[in-house]
């Protein structure tokens, strides 16, 4: 929603694992590195130092991250349903990366 000419989102606002990736895309030290919510499109972008948009979606996460395609795809589609369990599922794939090849979260 758009209030005073500033984007405000409400908590929750998309009801997907896929918020891990827009919120990150809000965060003004990812924004300064490239990552950023393109609001026209409803997508994440990575833009190159120049603002030219090198990724969108799943892989603006795993470009910008350096995240493999099926850590990208755990983290960001993975059917987690709040906030806290997509917390831990990233403490998760830290602590054991391999775990994105097991069909228990697909």
């Amino acid at each position: 929603m758009v209030k005073n000419g500033k984007c405000v989102l409400e908590e929750g606002f998309c009801k997907t694992a896929a918020c891990v990736l827009g919120h990150a895309a809000l965060m003004p030290e990812f924004v300064k590195k490239g990552l950023h919510v393109d609001m026209k499109n409803e997508t994440v972008v990575l833009k190159d130092s120049l603002g030219d948009v090198v990724a969108s979606e799943l892989e603006a996460g795993q470009e910008f991250f350096e995240l493999t395609k099926n850590q990208a795809r755990y983290l960001f589609l993975g059917p987690w349903g709040s906030p806290k369990k997509a917390a831990q599922a990233i403490r998760d794939l830290m602590k054991k990366p391999e775990i994105v090849d097991s069909a228990d979260w697909v």
